[in-house]
């Protein structure tokens, strides 16, 4: 078995739980950030492809904040899928278990394009970006985390962490300007979060909650707080960038 499909069963098993992913604390922090660089936007998407979907949170919140377009998620997990498609629904979303490359195959273009903490799993991440900038007609957005690997990110499936500017160099290779990049969440994201999920032990569940009581939901949301209004957004390891294609898309949109 080849490390990308050690990935996929690592997601499978984790996606077989009912995470309630929109507790968890980092989850609620990069989606802040998203929301900043749609405001960086001069053009509201009239499609969005949202690549490595996973169980559809961001996707869905898609679907709320453009109504009007089409929202289409896709994951390599069948569970991930499952999950999305029993538990996300609305008029313009869909949600599809494929391989972001048979996208390009079927030549289908979208105004935004958009990979969260998806990369970094992926041994050959630069044949999934390159997909991404064939198949987007406008706006590239991203995640993923910077600097110093944890030997608890390897366990869930890194295979690296950026270097800063890294990505913006990629995405402007392939003809893509940086709109708008976060490096965010100095000093209670990282170091001190991610140094201290590093003295967790290490297993195959430990990011994994069937159920948050309570309890465990307002610690979420007290870390949450920490993270949006006492970390900085100019500094730290998270990463979320907006990419614009410089070639304007020939359309009457």
């Amino acid at each position: 078995m080849n490390k990308d499909n050690q990935n996929l069963t690592h997601y499978n098993d984790q996606y077989s739980y009912e995470i309630e992913y929109k507790y968890k604390t980092n989850t609620r922090y990069q989606r802040d950030l998203i929301k900043l660089l749609e405001k960086e936007m001069n053009y509201i998407p009239k499609s969005v492809l949202d690549v490595g979907c996973g169980q559809g949170l961001n996707t869905v919140r898609f679907a709320k904040d453009w109504p009007n377009a089409e929202i289409t998620g896709v994951d390599l997990s069948d569970i991930g899928i499952e999950y999305a498609k029993n538990h996300y629904q609305a008029n313009n979303i869909s949600f599809y278990c494929m391989d972001v490359s048979d996208m390009l195959f079927e030549g289908k273009k979208f105004d935004l394009v958009t990979a969260f903490e998806l990369l970094e799993h992926i041994e050959d991440w630069q044949k999934v970006a390159n997909v991404m900038t064939e198949i987007s007609n406008r706006y590239i957005m991203v995640s993923a985390p910077i600097g110093r690997m944890r030997a608890y990110e390897k366990e869930h499936g890194h295979f690296r962490n950026y270097q800063k500017g890294e990505l913006e160099s990629f995405f402007e290779k392939k003809g893509f300007k940086t709109v708008k990049t976060y490096y965010a969440g100095f000093p209670f994201w990282s170091p001190i979060t991610r140094n201290l999920l590093n003295l967790l032990p290490m297993d195959n569940t430990s990011d994994v909650q069937v159920e948050m009581g309570l309890p465990k939901k307002l610690i979420s949301l007290s870390l949450y707080y920490s993270y949006k209004y006492f970390s900085f957004k100019n500094k730290g390891d998270q990463f979320v960038g907006l990419f614009e294609k410089i070639k304007e898309p020939n359309s009457n949109d």
